[in-house]
């Protein structure tokens, strides 16, 4: 896989959890338990499952290596954007989530960028 192609793979995991995953409850429960935000960043590694046969045998240690940076840079940033809503209310709008999710995609990048060949 290419560069461009790991970017939009998991560009694909991260809307699924987040959009399509993701439901009500858990956005409310992240609110109140660091555990519901590590069970929600998590699931990007049930979505990637079942397209591990898909990758080359090579490429299974960055892959491995790529899901542990994101799950783990996707739950600083639920939590920064969840402590930033309960002190400052106000940064509960369009532009707050706009910037959450411009977070998210560098991440993405970031981890893609080191993708093997």
């Amino acid at each position: 896989m290419t560069v461009k192609e790991y970017f939009f793979f998991f560009f694909f995991v991260h809307q699924m959890t987040d959009f399509v995953l993701q439901n009500w409850y858990m956005v409310e429960w992240k609110k109140r338990s660091m555990l519901a935000i590590w069970l929600h960043s998590s699931l990007q590694t049930v979505v990637v499952f079942p397209f591990i046969p898909f990758f080359q045998r090579g490429h299974y240690a960055y892959l491995t290596g790529a899901m542990v940076f994101l799950v783990t840079v996707h739950g600083l940033i639920d939590r920064a954007r969840i402590e930033l809503g309960k002190r400052y209310p106000w940064t509960d709008s369009l532009f707050f989530f706009l910037l959450d999710q411009m977070a998210h995609i560098a991440s993405i990048l970031l981890v893609s960028l080191y993708a093997p060949g």
